[in-house]
């Protein structure tokens, strides 16, 4: 017996797979563990003491001297391309308005349709 499709979300138009927002979350949830517990291993243990999980004071130590500029910086630059990203993703091609056709295009359709009164076939 096979199982039956998902059907899929649409929002604004864009059909989404129900699979899609929970793999997102995951992969998330995935690079911030990673990134905090990378970070967590290279933070320096003092002589005597045993290595915990997440350091939560070097963390901190870290996150208190990074300049706040670079926080702006990258808050600035991730609206900005995830803007571009959905304003890319949400159009859907059969949208697009055609373009009128050009000189050359228009040349090549005379041209041809004088080729094809000339041939010998």
């Amino acid at each position: 017996m096979s199982q039956p499709k998902p059907t899929p979300r649409t929002a604004s138009g864009l059909n989404i797979d129900p699979r899609l927002p929970p793999l997102v979350f995951g992969l998330w949830l995935f690079g911030v563990l990673v990134l905090v517990l990378g970070i967590s291993r290279v933070a320096p243990v003092a002589p005597g003491e045993s290595r915990r999980l997440v350091d939560w004071a070097y963390l901190g130590f870290l996150f208190r001297h990074v300049n706040p500029y670079l926080f702006t910086a990258m808050g600035i630059a991730s609206s900005i391309g995830l803007s571009v990203l959905g304003a890319a993703w949400c159009v859907p091609p059969t949208i697009a308005p055609a373009s009128p056709p050009t000189l050359d295009a228009q040349i090549h359709r005379e041209s041809s349709a004088v080729f094809l009164k000339t041939s010998v076939c």
